[in-house]
């Protein structure tokens, strides 16, 4: 498993919370993890799996966990991951989301560290 830490409610520094509206968001740290921001229900945050490399993509795997009583709205929730080998800060990177039930998966284009 490559996941550094478990699901935390909310969003890490900087990160806008209006940015969430147009699906997941992700940010390098260094060459070695990147943050996974999402929206899902406040009682069921989904478990991250792993990551593996799929072609030029890395594949953020994710499993959706089920909540139980009424469907709540969704609240930012962010993940530290562990990419499956570095990635140079200054190249590109694609992550694509998979699991979460989007059709099709998401892939976000990372920008290299500045």
């Amino acid at each position: 498993m490559r996941v550094e830490r478990a699901a935390r409610r909310g969003l890490p520094d900087g990160m806008p919370e209006r940015a969430l509206g147009r699906g997941p968001i992700v940010r390098r740290i260094d060459a070695d993890r990147v943050v996974v921001a999402l929206r899902a229900p406040i009682g069921a945050a989904p478990v991250a799996i792993t990551t593996r490399r799929v072609g030029d993509a890395v594949h953020a795997v994710f499993q959706p966990s089920i909540g139980t009583g009424p469907r709540r709205e969704p609240v930012p929730w962010h993940y530290v991951l562990r990419l499956p080998g570095p990635v140079p800060t200054d190249a590109p990177l694609t992550m694509r989301i998979v699991g979460l039930g989007f059709d099709p998966d998401v892939d976000v284009d990372v920008p290299p560290l500045p």
